[in-house]
């Protein structure tokens, strides 16, 4: 069961390895600092804005051993796939001793990836290869792909290299905060990727935003999280609504709740929907409608 009140994790272990390895997240615990055009560093002494986050496979990967894993003080840990672990637990990994390096098999993939590890939140990690359809170990298998994208262009996504850092993705937005700061431009010393919040999270085909306050452009799809108005009050987590709409005409699938105060839609917006700020207007049956007003922007 998914707590409706979340908990954001801090540095350090967000989880443990089967090995009995922590696993970190994807931060380094450094971060842009706009007021010396600089990252802060371990030897600099400057103190990060916690707004540009540094990615940790980007920039510490360097210090990464073969497994994919590095020492920090006394901790021992994982910012990345930890492909040494999956060697050992059969997951289609081989090794070649001699340049001692791990790789991916190129062998058929034969069964599905074991747990790797348990989060923090109880939940398990696993290996990259599962069912076709999650729920039918006869759909067959294949890699899983991750949901979180560049922010190039693609998919929806707002393209930095051409914007500058001058945005947030929305799961970024929903969790800082700290006052925002634009960030260094894209260039050979500040590569796309160099922080976390180089990424959007994807759904299929998609991008992600929130609404009020989100956008996308005409032609995309994007899976919209709407914090709902207080009054009246929410229904309960557990009744979804009827229907979410978007611009009056484009009806949202795969409708969920995801907490106690917001719902969730996909939509795929036509080329030709109307652009500027749309109504979202969501119902529930039996229970209220909520109508946000010029909520969400088609560009």
């Amino acid at each position: 069961m998914i707590p409706a009140n979340k908990t954001l994790t801090g540095l350090g272990a967000t989880g443990c390895m089967v090995n009995g390895v922590s696993m970190f997240d994807m931060r380094d615990a450094f971060s842009y600092v706009s007021g010396s055009s600089t990252d802060a560093t371990p030897v600099n002494g400057l103190t990060g804005d916690g707004v540009w986050n540094r990615d940790g496979y980007h920039n510490e990967g360097v210090t990464f051993d073969a497994a994919l894993a590095h020492q920090a003080g006394n901790n021992y840990h994982y910012h990345a796939q930890p492909i040494g672990l999956r060697y050992w637990l059969g997951d289609h990994v081989d090794y070649n001793a001699v340049t001692n390096r791990y790789t991916e098999s190129p062998a058929a993939v034969t069964h599905h990836s074991p747990i790797l590890a348990w989060a923090a939140d109880g939940l398990p990690v696993y290996g990259p290869y599962g069912y076709s359809s999650p729920l039918d170990p006869n759909s067959g298998l294949r890699r899983m792909v991750s949901g979180f994208v560049l922010r190039n262009g693609d998919y929806g996504t707002t393209n930095l290299t051409s914007t500058g850092r001058t945005t947030l993705p929305p799961w970024a937005i929903r969790i800082q905060t700290v006052t925002f700061k634009i960030g260094p431009a894209v260039s050979n010393a500040y590569l796309l990727g160099h922080y976390i919040e180089d990424f959007d999270y994807s759904t299929p085909g998609g991008s992600s935003a929130i609404a009020p306050g989100g956008s996308a452009a005409r032609g995309s799809v994007v899976t919209v999280t709407i914090t709902l108005p207080a009054n009246p009050p929410n229904p309960p987590t557990n009744v979804i609504p009827l229907s979410i709409t978007l611009a009056g005409t484009i009806s949202g699938t795969s409708i969920s709740r995801p907490s106690a105060t917001t719902a969730q839609a996909t939509f795929t917006i036509p080329a030709n929907a109307p652009t500027g700020a749309q109504n979202v207007v969501v119902v529930f049956s039996p229970g209220p409608t909520y109508t946000l007003t010029g909520g969400f922007t088609i560009n």
